[in-house]
């Protein structure tokens, strides 16, 4: 439904009747087969609408209570039905020929669009395309700033310590579960899993107490060394935090979960899965990874690689460095995902709002999705291997510096490029990138990597 800008309600204009009777005439068609007037005698009894004057300021249209009886319009049931065509051609408002079977109304409803007022050099018809097409929400007004509160009182740190050692072999497994607190953990040679903790808190009266009244459970079945940070049942009043400092051997399997905490893993050869639900995570040199992720936080791996490896985050930053993998599944909904030297045979990369950066080699039948939805898409091939590449972007642009072969039925230049397909050498590998309100760049740009 279109609607009049503030400027367009100060220049007094509003929508005569015939543009009123013209739009309700187009329902009437639009709802039920045959031709487009053959539904017009439902609408012709104005009267029933009433109080008409309530549509002298074409804004009061969005408040459908204003329309008295909408019962009075043609059989409003059979809407479900209506088709509609694709949205892309919505956004041509001049082509309203498109609607099949307006007959004689399309020359009327043109007519009606022109007596609207224009604003400026800018006409009712652009406007209404700059919409459809804008990709930025309309500015909120500043919301006013929310007072500091008061700091509280907090005393010099106090800690205790725990420290326990496991004899587990090369082959032992680590599962540690903490609340609040960092986790370190660092594969070396030996044959043990070395538990250093350390609990803290800032409470002045009760620090002794409430340092106790949080307790770390650590126990060894079969070469599996279990952690767990045990915390009261009302710990609603209990401010400590542990972090834990743990030297595992280098081919362990480690198994991570925090709730609130960074963790850090470096040099561990064994199967790795960490999880994480506010803090950042970071992975240097672990070979077998098999799942990183973090709620809320920024995840960072550099070098290794692993076999089906996901990666993820809901808010933050993924940055991958280095890495060699057969499958990979990286994916954030609110940051950037830059992926650079990392080798994949198949790789699935997606974000909602942010940029896509993909730097690396191409395997010679590799397949590769790269999905954004409000961000851009840079997508640089290092290695010589071919591929096949189908691009697309809603209302940005496309560019490749890449000797690319069109597909038959695509033009070879084109000012603006909205989609592209084709091939880069022998086509071995398959490359699909999308993105919604972003641009797409394939190939070495100017200053770029």
């Amino acid at each position: 439904m279109l609607r009049h800008t503030p400027d367009d309600r100060n220049t007094g204009a509003a929508m005569n009747t015939k543009s009123l009777t013209i739009a309700l005439l187009l329902v009437g068609s639009l709802a039920a087969p045959g031709p487009a007037l053959a539904q017009a005698d439902r609408c012709t009894d104005l009267a029933k609408l009433r109080d008409l004057s309530a549509l002298g300021d074409l804004s009061k249209l969005a408040d459908l209570s204003k329309l008295a009886d909408l019962s009075k319009l043609a059989d409003l049931s059979k809407l479900d039905k209506l088709r509609l065509p694709d949205v892309s051609q919505l956004a041509r408002l001049s082509e309203l020929e498109v609607l099949a079977d307006l007959g004689d109304l399309s020359s009327e409803i043109s007519a009606a669009l022109s007596d609207l007022p224009q604003v400026g050099n800018v006409s009712p018809r652009d406007r209404v395309r700059s919409r459809l097409l804008d990709r930025q929400a309309p500015p909120r007004p500043p919301r006013p700033p929310i007072p500091p509160r008061p700091p509280r009182a907090r005393g010099p740190e106090q800690t205790e310590q725990f420290s326990k050692t496991f004899r587990v072999g090369r082959n032992g497994s680590l599962d540690l579960t903490n609340l609040a607190g960092d986790l370190v953990v660092t594969g070396g040679t030996g044959e043990e899993i070395v538990i250093d903790a350390t609990k803290r808190t800032r409470r002045d009266s009760d620090a002794q107490s409430q340092l106790q009244s949080v307790t770390i459970d650590a126990v060894e079945r079969a070469g599996r060394v279990e952690v767990r940070t045990r915390y009261p049942e009302n710990a609603r009043d209990v401010h400590v935090s542990v972090d834990y400092r743990v030297a595992v051997p280098a081919s362990a399997a480690v198994n991570l979960h925090a709730v609130a905490g960074d963790i850090h893993v470096t040099n561990v050869n064994g199967v790795l899965r960490l999880d994480c639900v506010s803090g950042d995570v970071r992975v240097e040199n672990a070979d077998r990874i098999e799942l990183v992720k973090s709620v809320s936080g920024d995840v960072t791996v550099t070098g290794g690689g692993g076999s089906d490896v996901r990666i993820g985050t809901f808010d933050g930053t993924l940055t991958l460095r280095n890495l060699k993998v057969r499958s990979l599944d990286a994916s954030t909904v609110s940051g950037d995902v830059v992926l650079t030297d990392v080798a994949a045979d198949r790789a699935v990369v997606k974000t909602l709002s942010g940029d896509v950066v993909y730097v690396g080699p191409l395997s010679a039948g590799g397949r590769y999705e790269i999905t954004a939805h409000s961000g851009d898409v840079r997508l640089t091939p290092t290695s010589n291997t071919g591929f096949e590449i189908d691009a697309n972007t809603f209302s940005g642009e496309i560019r490749t510096t890449m000797p690319i072969t069109m597909k038959e039925g695509q033009l070879q230049t084109r000012h603006i490029r909205h989609e592209i397909r084709g091939t880069y050498g022998d086509g071995s590998a398959l490359v699909t990138v999308k993105t919604f309100s972003g641009g797409v760049t394939v190939g070495k740009s100017n200053g770029g990597r």
